[in-house]
């Protein structure tokens, strides 16, 4: 599921299937108890693949959707058109919204901003490290992060966005592939469960801000500075007359 950060629009899909639909939730009262009324607004058609991972933008005007085939697909929210990267207007419409930000967060291992996390020479495994591909992720609302998960129970930190090959810091803790990665709300803690059964916090911690300050360093005062002066003056007067 895909929750729009206006609140008006969820998104829905299955695992197996390469259709979706865009719902509008409504909040209603029923004297001083509201109520939730959820409306389908429209069905999405994508290929043969089934759909994986639903994105809308910043603005809850788009919604980018992939498939397990690594496909991407953008449609207009809610009257479900579906937009052609062919066309030139389409393409500017993407190509300028705001898919993440402090409050909405991106969750695709697919897409123009993460296509350096997995190495596509190598099937979705990352070049250097297990062998093993990245099957979730999640940007920091605030850092410049991304946690990823791995079929092998790893954790990977990248720095976002990631569009080309770059180094990670990869973490192991789990014993079976990671389903699902989160933030807290402040970037501190990375929360990661697993097919394991097990949840696993993870803290972050800068170097920079963990690593002491040097001392400073004081200037020597007005009196001090004229007393090694006059000293400075006398022992070369005395070293003249030797």
């Amino acid at each position: 599921m895909g929750f729009a950060p206006s609140g008006e629009f969820i998104a829905a899909t299955s695992a197996s299937s390469p259709e979706a639909a865009i719902y509008h939730v409504v909040v209603q009262l029923r004297g001083i108890m509201p109520y939730l009324r959820v409306e389908k607004r429209c069905s999405l058609q994508g290929g043969p693949s089934p759909f994986h991972e639903l994105q809308f933008s910043e603005d809850s005007s788009l919604l980018m959707i992939t498939d397990k085939s690594k496909n991407i697909m953008w449609w207009r929210v809610p009257e479900g058109a579906r937009l052609d990267t062919m066309q030139g207007d389409d393409l500017g419409v993407i190509q300028s919204a705001i898919w993440f930000s402090d409050s909405h967060t991106w969750k695709p291992i697919t897409g123009f901003l993460v296509g350096g996390i997995m190495a596509e020479s190598s099937g979705g495994q990352y070049l250097g490290m297990a062998s093993s591909a990245i099957v979730s992720c999640e940007s920091a609302r605030r850092h410049q992060l991304l946690a990823a998960g791995t079929t092998c129970g790893r954790v990977r930190l990248f720095h976002f966005p990631c569009p080309a090959m770059a180094d990670c810091h990869e973490h192991w803790g789990h014993a079976a592939a990671i389903s699902s990665v989160k933030w807290t709300q402040d970037d501190t803690l990375i929360t990661s469960g697993g097919k394991d059964n097990c949840i696993i916090q993870w803290r972050i911690i800068d170097p920079e801000a963990a690593r002491p300050a040097p001392p400073a360093i004081e200037e020597p005062s007005t009196a001090a500075a004229a007393a090694a002066a006059t000293r400075g003056a006398a022992g070369g007067r005395r070293g003249g007359g030797r």
